[in-house]
């Protein structure tokens, strides 16, 4: 398949998962996007498009699965947030999409791999995962 179709397959699947999870690219590409809004269905879909958009060519359906699997697993490792007030899965969203917006905003694909960026995307999501609080 040629860089074309693979980059709209790309976008497709982007667009698809952001209609799933009822938000706007617009939303999710700006520092708008506030983390408290969000569902748990929409918080974990957002993070399935984070680290998918720097998977970039490389992203493929198959790993769909494996990767929300991973988002989701990593979700429920967070302390609820009544119990930990700042180091929750919220806190997690939040660093993961200001990892995603800082990578854009600095165009990291210029001189970071696909495989660094998702490094870093993923690396966000489970950063503070076990964390005591407060």
């Amino acid at each position: 398949e040629d860089q074309d179709g693979l980059t709209n397959d790309l976008v497709v699947t982007l667009e698809n998962h952001l209609e799933e999870a009822g938000l706007a690219w617009t939303l999710v590409d700006s520092w708008d996007f506030d983390v408290l809004d969000l569902e748990e269905e929409q918080s974990c879909l957002s993070c399935l498009c984070f680290v998918v958009f720097h998977l970039g060519l490389s992203y493929s359906g198959k790993q769909q699965e494996v990767i929300m699997n991973f988002i989701q697993g990593a979700s429920s490792r967070y302390s609820h947030p009544k119990k930990v007030r700042y180091h929750n899965w919220y806190h997690a969203v939040d660093v993961t999409h200001c990892c995603f917006r800082l990578l854009n905003l600095c165009a990291a694909e210029r001189f970071l791999s696909n495989i660094e960026r998702f490094a870093l995307i993923t690396s966000a999501v489970c950063h503070d995962i076990g964390h005591p609080g407060p």
